[in-house]
This record gives structure tokens, sequence and C-alpha cells, in this order.
């Protein structure tokens, strides 16, 4: 399966999160993610898969941890290192071939990543490999029945033709290998007028919609 070479987007990547409706889903998924992320006293090691340009990074930073990110693409990883982020460090790595120590990471996470690998249950197993007993996994993933994401994939967009987003059922399935997680939906944005998040987003949690753009959860191992 051909997939998505993130590195021809990455001058660019960061420009959603700059726009208008970025910034709601950017907030809105940070928030959901906050509640999710365990307790970051004494400054917790952080192994973060996908890192990316750091966008995630900077804030798993500002949360208290010390994050090492790790991505296969170099451009990626290039833009992550200029940022300049306090308590971090960026490496070119394949999350399939990780060169860390077994159970030696207090949390490993991605967001928005490992649904854009060839075998995310793979890469996800992979990652419970790196964190010490009583640790965490923390993953946001994608959702496949989000309304913009459910576009995307219909109009065939290039990021999402081999992208295998979860919903969430399947993503409770790839977390409940490790133990009973704990799972939210988040960034119920209407799309035709995506200012009316403050509306849909409680009552959405509050009716357990399943539509939600993205995906947080979290397991103790």
């Amino acid at each position: 399966m051909r997939q998505f070479d993130f590195g021809n987007i990455a001058s660019s990547y960061d420009s959603f999160y700059e726009s208008e409706k970025g910034r709601i889903y950017d907030r809105l998924e940070k928030s959901a993610v906050a509640r999710m992320m365990p307790s970051s006293k004494d400054n917790p090691k952080m192994l973060e898969v996908g890192s990316g340009t750091g966008h995630w990074s900077k804030f798993f930073s500002a949360h208290g941890f010390h994050v090492t990110g790790v991505d296969i693409s170099p451009e990626m990883v290039d833009i992550a290192k200029s940022k300049n982020i306090p308590n971090t460090e960026f490496h070119v790595e394949d999350i399939f071939k990780l060169p860390y120590e077994k159970n030696s990471f207090d949390i490993v996470c991605a967001m928005a990543s490992i649904e854009f690998t060839h075998a995310p249950q793979l890469a996800l197993n992979t990652m419970a490999q790196f964190v010490k007993r009583g640790g965490y996994i923390l993953l946001g993933c994608l959702n496949r029945n989000g309304l913009l994401n459910a576009k995307r994939i219909l109009e065939k967009k290039e990021t999402y033709v081999n992208a295998q987003l979860p919903d969430i059922v399947s993503f409770r399935k790839m977390l409940s290998q490790f133990g009973k997680p704990e799972i939210q939906a988040c960034a119920f944005v209407p799309m035709s007028a995506s200012w009316l998040n403050f509306v849909t987003e409680p009552i959405a949690k509050m009716l357990n919609a399943n539509w939600g753009e993205f995906i947080v959860g979290r397991v103790k191992l």
C-alpha cells in the first residue's frame, strides 16, 4: 500500500491550524486530549510517534512532559527542530524500527499519525513495547465518521486515499488489547457554520455522538 509522503506538505502543514476553522478544531482537540493526559508531575518522559512539525509536541511540552518526537519525514523533523520547543528532541525514525529501550517511557502517544501508516494496529502494538509498567498509551486519531473526514475520503483527497481512519468501534478495539480504555470523540464542528461548535460540542458529548472529527483515548498498561 502506497503511503502519502507528508514531507511533500511539510512547509504548509501548520497553515491549517492558522486558519479560522483550523483554530477551532485545534482548540477542541487539545481540550479533549488535555482531559485524557496523565499527571505530568516529575517531568515524565513521553515518546511521541509521528510528531510531524512539532505541533502537538509544543502542547505536551507546555504541560510538563519531556518529549522525544519521532517522524519518518526528514522535512517534518527539520521544521520541528527549528521551533526550538523547550524539553523536546526530534529524530528521523521509522515507527516499526525504533531504537529505544523497551519499557523506557512514562507515556507513548500518537496524534493523527498511525492511521496514515500501512498497519495501524501493528504501529500501536510497537508503541506499547516502549511504555513502562503503569504508564500510558495516549492515542488520537481522525474519525472516519467525522463529517469533514468522510467528505475528504469520498472526494479521494490524496492524503486520505490509503489512510485507515478508524471509527469509534474499531478505535476501542485497537486500544482494548492493552486494557480497558477511556475514549472520547470530539470536534463536532458543523461544516456550514463552524462557529456553532460552542453549541454542538456539549450537546454531542452529552448524547455520546460518534461523528466528532477526532477520537481520543488512553489506556494504562
